[in-house]
Order: structure tokens, then C-alpha cells, then sequence
């Protein structure tokens, strides 16, 4: 029948001996595991500390490059340290263009191979590229200090750090020397010089670290970034200072034979055109103006107005049909600030006073059939300023009229009707996309030649003066 107690003295060595081995699989999971960890943190310690080592590298390096000492040495770590460090002389590389005001051809002011210095430990990579460092890990990048660019009152400096130099063989204990191994100017030259009139700047950088460097550039500057990670480019416009004179009666920045369509109706005509012009968009300004008005400050407009606008700045934040309406200027400007379309109609829209009326939109602009707008007046009295978003400008069927400035260079301007062949449906000048013409549709291009008048877009980051140079670094090991 067996031994009750007997059972009992069994079970309990098997139970001993199951603890034993579950502590011993626990402890091993332990130590595997606390492994593991620590050689993660020994290889995140070592990356931070490479990290700083090549911050300091870059102090020294920026010391060299713009001709402060003739050379420099580092260590990038401590002996006995994983990882390796090594220079890549075909790594990245950097264009800077200029494209004048009007002329379609880009002026190649520097097109260079960046190289790096760079210190690789598993899966985590540090280096200094274009005078700046950069951290990469999972495919992914990030700005650890800034290259040496330089933007301030107008000007940019923009030294391109070069790298050269052969590293085989070393490891982060080494000694690494920099010297100076060349330098040249890049911009302004014997071919062309500051300060620059009109036109942008494009910076286009392809790198491992593409993603630091978008980082950097929408950070640091005020141009418009774009970003193509599946070629590992970042590009920035950066705009130069700009002034309309409306020098054609219709400006378009489409190009090609269907950018100015006037049709061919009797006495349909766009005087003076000119296709393929580069613009830079009125939206940050007209950005502004509404942000401004939205803080407090302009008066009220409503959706249907008529009667007199005196002087100020009146703002809507929606659509405003604006039915013969009179604009005074005896006492100073008329701003007029929509978030959204305008419509003039009635009969006709009279600007008194010397001085001037501006529309900021947000949305299309539409001029009735039957409606003149500043007839017989001054086109410099009035100007249209339209968001690259906002919308087009259309004349209706009919007889329209407006004598003004259009700014819109995003847009499209269409005139639907033009009533009789001598009648002229825009007076002034024009800037927008593309315009076409219905039936007998004419714009007659008349600014006084006297008349300069400036579109100032205080929100963009202006270039007035550019320095460009090549600054050729060496890295190499041991000491000088």
C-alpha cells in the first residue's frame, strides 16, 4: 500500500532541487540580460562622450578653417575605446545658386563635396560635416551644433568646410591633427558682386544627415525649406530683396505659348507681355496683415459694403462684396484686408484723395460686368495684392473695368468680356500666372514711368549681401 511519508520525503527533494534550478535559470535570465544593459550604456557612454569630443573637434576645426591658428589636435576619445574613427573625403556634397531677378538661368556660385569626419560605434555614428556635428542612429539624424553660417542684417556668410585627409587605421584614443590646405572665394567675384538685386539663393545639401540638416535650416533661417528624404537632399530658397516697377503690362511666371492668351476677338490685346518672370508670392504678407487684424487694431468690414471707406485699415474674415463704394484718401492710405473673396459690383468704385488704396486677399477677385473700378484714375493708386492659395481674378461677361496694379503671381487672370473692341478692361499692369481673354478682353499696360513702387515683403528673409568661400581642412593622425 506504500508510505504516505515516504511520498512526502520525495516531493520535497524534487521541490528543492526545481527552486535551485528556477533561481539558477533567473539569475542566468539576470545576467544575460544585465549584460546586455551594460553594453548598451558602455556603448551609449562612449557615444556621448564622442559626441562631446567632436563638439570640441569642431571648435578647433572652425579655428583652422577660418584662419584663426594654422593647426589643431584632438583626441576624439580614450584608448582602449570600441568604435572607429576614420575620414570619408567623397562624403555629402553642397550647391549654392543664384537666380537674378527675370533671367531664367541660375548663376553656379559653389558646388562642392562636403567629406566628414566620423566616429561609428554599433548602430550610433557622430560626425562633423560642413563645419557642423550630426548624430545618426536608426536611420535617422539630428543637429548636434550648427555649421558655420552666418545670416545678420541682411548678409550671410556661409564659409564651406571642406574635409581632407587620410585617417586609416585609427581609433578614438588617437591624436588627430587639422591644418589648413587651402582656401578660395566663391562669392562675390570678378564676374559678380554684392550687393545682389532681385532673385534667389538656393542651398541644396545631399548627406547621410539630411534629416539634421532640414533641422538646421528651418531652425536658422527664414527661406522656404524642402526636404526629399528619398535622396537625402534638403533644399532652401532664400529670397533676395525685390522691387515690382511693373515694367510690362501683364508679367507671367508660367511660361511657354499658352502663358498670355489674349484670344482673338476684335481689339483683344495684353500689352507689353512678358512670359516665364520669377515672382515671389505676396502670401507672407498678406499672412501678416491678417494675423495683424485678427490681434486688434482694424475696423470692422462686413460682408456687403457700400457708401464711402475712409482712411484706415478695415478687415473680414470672410466674403466681401463691395457694391459702389468710395474710397477717401484725403487723410492717408485705405488697407483693406479679406480672408477670403471680394466682389466688386455696381456701377462704379471712385478713389479721392492723393493718397493710395491696397487690398490684401485671401481669396478670388471678381469685377462685375458692368462695373468700373477707379475709371479714369491712376493705375498707381491702386493695388491688389493676392495669396498664392487665395483664388484667381476674373472679369465678368460685359463691359468691366479696372484701372489699377494686380499682384498675383500665383494666380490666374481671365477676362471674360470686354464690351466694345476700344474699350480697355484693365488699365495698369499686371502680375500672375498666366491671362486669357474672351471675346474682345484688353489690358492696357499704363504706369507712370516716374512711379517706382515697391512690394516689400518685410516677412521674407532678405539676402543683400552673400559671402561664399572654400575652406580645405587635413585630418590626419598623430602630431605635428
Amino acid at each position: 500500500m506504500g508510505c504516505p511519508g515516504g511520498t512526502r520525503g520525495q516531493s520535497a527533494v524534487v521541490g528543492y532541487v526545481l527552486v535551485i534550478g528556477l533561481s539558477l535559470a533567473v539569475v542566468g535570465v539576470v545576467v544575460a540580460v544585465g549584460a546586455v544593459a551594460i553594453a548598451d550604456v558602455e556603448e551609449s557612454a562612449q557615444a556621448n562622450q564622442a559626441e562631446s569630443a567632436m563638439t570640441q573637434f569642431d571648435s578647433n576645426a572652425a579655428e583652422v578653417a577660418l584662419g584663426e591658428s594654422p593647426r589643431k589636435s584632438i583626441r576624439l576619445g580614450q584608448h582602449g575605446g570600441s568604435g572607429d574613427v576614420h575620414v570619408e573625403e567623397d562624403a555629402g556634397e553642397i550647391t549654392v545658386e543664384w537666380t537674378p531677378q527675370n533671367e531664367s538661368d541660375s548663376v553656379r556660385i559653389a558646388e562642392e563635396t562636403l567629406g566628414k569626419v566620423v566616429y561609428e560605434s554599433g548602430d550610433r555614428t557622430i560626425a562633423y560635416q560642413g563645419g557642423g556635428v550630426w548624430r545618426a542612429e536608426n536611420g535617422w539624424s539630428k543637429m548636434v551644433s550648427p555649421p558655420e553660417y552666418h545670416y545678420r542684417d541682411q548678409t550671410l556668410t556661409f564659409p564651406i568646410i571642406k574635409i581632407e585627409g587620410d585617417t586609416s587605421g585609427a581609433s578614438p584614443g588617437d591624436q588627430f591633427t587639422v591644418r589648413e590646405s587651402g582656401f578660395e572665394r566663391q562669392f562675390p567675384n570678378d564676374t559678380h558682386s554684392n550687393p545682389l538685386e532681385g532673385g534667389h539663393v538656393h542651398v541644396r545639401v545631399t548627406s547621410d544627415y539630411h534629416h539634421g540638416w532640414k533641422q538646421f535650416f528651418e531652425t536658422r533661417t527664414e527661406g522656404s525649406v524642402t526636404h526629399y528624404p528619398d535622396n537625402r537632399t534638403v533644399w532652401v530658397n532664400l529670397t533676395v530683396p525685390f522691387e515690382e516697377s511693373f515694367e510690362n503690362g501683364v508679367a507671367t511666371t508660367a511660361d511657354g505659348p499658352n502663358a498670355v492668351d489674349p484670344g482673338n476677338g476684335a481689339g483683344s490685346d495684353f500689352e507689353n507681355p512678358k512670359v516665364g518672370v520669377d515672382r515671389p508670392s505676396a502670401s507672407p504678407v498678406i499672412e501678416q496683415r491678417i494675423d495683424d487684424c485678427e490681434a486688434g487694431g482694424c475696423d470692422d468690414l462686413s460682408s456687403t459694403v457700400t457708401g464711402t471707406l475712409a482712411t484706415g485699415t478695415y478687415y473680414a474674415d470672410e466674403d466681401v462684396n463691395l457694391d459702389g463704394v468710395e474710397y477717401d484718401t484725403t487723410s492717408g492710405d485705405v488697407d483693406i484686408v479679406v480672408d477670403g473673396d471680394v466682389e466688386f459690383t455696381g456701377d462704379s468704385h471712385t478713389i479721392t484723395g492723393d493718397e493710395n488704396v491696397t487690398f490684401y486677399l485671401n481669396g478670388s477677385m471678381t469685377i462685375g460686368g458692368s462695373t468700373e473700378v477707379n475709371t479714369g484714375g491712376n493705375s498707381s493708386d491702386l493695388m491688389v495684392l493676392v495669396h498664392s492659395e487665395g483664388g484667381n481674378v476674373t472679369t465678368a461677361h460685359g463691359t468691366p473695368k479696372f484701372t489699377g496694379l494686380l499682384y498675383a503671381p500665383n494666380s490666374d487672370l481671365e477676362i471674360k468680356g470686354g464690351g466694345s473692341p476700344w474699350d480697355d478692361n484693365i488699365v495698369g499692369a499686371a502680375v500672375v500666372k498666366s491671362a486669357s481673354a474672351n471675346g474682345t478682353g484688353s489690358l492696357r499696360h499704363d504706369v507712370d514711368e516716374e512711379v517706382d513702387l515697391p512690394i516689400e515683403f518685410d516677412t521674407i528673409s532678405y539676402i543683400t549681401y552673400l559671402h561664399v568661400t572654400e575652406n580645405r581642412i587635413e585630418v590626419t593622425t598623430g602630431e605635428d
